[in-house]
């Protein structure tokens, strides 16, 4: 976890600051669950792919 985070936390700071303080989301609000949190869902669901893939891949090896 302490391998992945601070990339993702990294890139989501430095988006904020191409962004902007609002963003198109804010500005044009969308209906739906997941097109309303879809900018949150997926980093968050890559992010957590990725660490069980890192994480368990190599027992399967081993």
């Amino acid at each position: 976890l302490g391998y992945l985070t601070p990339p993702v936390g990294l890139n989501f700071l430095l988006a904020r600051q191409v962004i902007g303080p609002e963003s198109y989301v804010e500005r044009y609000p969308v209906e739906g669950f997941f097109r309303t949190w879809e900018h949150l869902i997926v980093p968050v669901s890559v992010m957590a792919t990725s660490l069980v893939i890192v994480a368990f891949a190599p027992f399967f090896f081993y």
